[in-house]
């Protein structure tokens, strides 16, 4: 027991920490030997503001721990996936360095990261930009783990992956008459005959996954050229 003596006071201090945003509330007894007001009773409640980080591509939402998946891609081609990171809460959310960073990669090249500009700080309601660049490099599978750091109390590491079980590729072979010609390889011809001309008809296969585009122009060229006239 604590005694105060006649006309002094004592101080009564409460830590008050929230765990969660919005209206909270709680009970103060003060117990003494007061003849009527023994049991001194106070409620005391409040709201408290709250961060909440969330991530979305292109408004689909991605939750923290899940995986986003990026279908379609093609190995080989590069692609910049944007990203938004919002505040859902209701006080300022302030994102920790290096902001954003891709922790562990699989089948897949990481170009170049840019992270949410600006000062970091996003007020309640707002959002913020960020990208990642990277080249697929495995036909069967890939996968990359992102990490947004922020002082959200609960989720500070926002972490989730992005992956594609069924990556796309081209393919290119070249055969004659059903025979493979490897690239850098050499057909051999026999039975030619000086002054007589020869129709020579190959085979160009694509046997990816992924549409095969033939982008030189000419669409194929013939050079070191020796002993023999060529006619395309």
């Amino acid at each position: 027991p604590a005694t105060i003596a006649a006309g002094a006071f004592a101080d009564m201090v409460i830590t008050v920490a929230p765990s969660a945003g919005g209206n909270f509330h709680f009970d103060i007894d003060i117990i003494s030997d007061d003849v009527d007001e023994a049991n001194y009773d106070i409620l005391a409640d409040g709201n408290a503001n709250y961060r909440d980080i969330e991530v979305d591509q292109g408004g689909t939402p991605v939750p923290t721990t899940t995986t986003y998946p990026q279908t379609g891609s093609v190995i080989g081609v590069p692609v910049s996936l944007p990203f938004n990171v919002s505040n859902a809460g209701t006080a300022d959310l302030t994102l920790s360095p290096p902001r954003v960073s891709v922790v562990s990669s699989s089948g897949v090249t990481i170009n170049t990261i840019t992270p949410p500009g600006g000062s970091g700080v996003l007020a309640g309601g707002s959002n913020l930009g960020f990208s990642i660049a990277y080249t697929p490099t495995n036909t069967t599978s890939w996968n990359f783990v992102v990490e947004v750091y922020s002082d959200d109390p609960v989720d500070p590491t926002y972490t989730f992956t992005v992956e594609d079980l069924a990556p796309t590729f081209r393919q290119i072979e070249v055969d004659q008459g059903g025979s493979p010609i490897s690239n850098a390889g050499v057909y051999s011809m026999t039975g030619s005959v000086v002054g007589v001309a020869v129709n020579l008809t190959f085979n160009i296969h694509n046997v990816g996954t992924a549409d095969l585009i033939l982008t030189y122009v000419p669409l194929v060229a013939v050079a070191l050229v020796c002993g023999v006239t060529t006619h395309r």
